[in-house]
């Protein structure tokens, strides 16, 4: 069978089944069949994922291949919150700083165009996917930087308060 007997067909095909599935858990037996060819391999599947805006893939494909710079600069241009917690542990660890900013931006952001429990479902969103990411560092200076900011919500504070610390 040709699959068995030719890696670059093999790679390709597996390239276009992570991109049609969002399988970015094949993204490591990727690497391995594509073996010294990853760099190039890499570079064409980070290609193809931008042209086709599978984001999410993307930021997962840079993680999995520890490309810390080209990360942050692909997420410093991404609005949101959703793909930034997506990866928030592995940028924990490689810049502490950029997460708590860009998270306390998103919150910033949400708070000065938003009133009511859609604000504090909001940030209890956020702080619950970094509890379940044991992130609670995070959450504790975003929770400060709520009170700091914004110190006027009395009934946001409380309510986030109550609800998740």
């Amino acid at each position: 069978m040709i699959l068995e007997q030719d890696p670059d067909t093999k790679s390709d095909l597996l390239m276009k089944f992570i991109i049609s599935e969002n399988r970015d858990d094949l993204i490591p037996q990727l690497r391995i069949i594509a073996g010294k060819e990853w760099s190039l391999y890499y570079e064409q599947f980070l290609i193809k994922l931008e042209s086709e805006n599978k984001t999410s893939l993307l930021v997962n494909a840079m993680v999995m291949n520890d490309e810390k710079g080209r990360l942050i600069k692909a997420l410093e241009h991404y609005e949101g919150v959703e793909l930034i917690l997506q990866v928030a542990p592995y940028l924990n660890k490689i810049d502490h700083s950029f997460l708590k900013e860009r998270l306390g931006q998103s919150i910033e952001i949400h708070l000065n165009t938003h009133v009511g429990y859609q604000s504090a479902d909001f940030i209890l969103d956020i702080f619950m996917k970094l509890s379940s990411q044991r992130l609670d560092n995070i959450i504790e200076h975003l929770f400060r930087l709520v009170i700091k900011k914004f110190p006027e919500r009395k009934h946001l504070i409380k309510y986030i308060k109550e609800a998740a610390i």
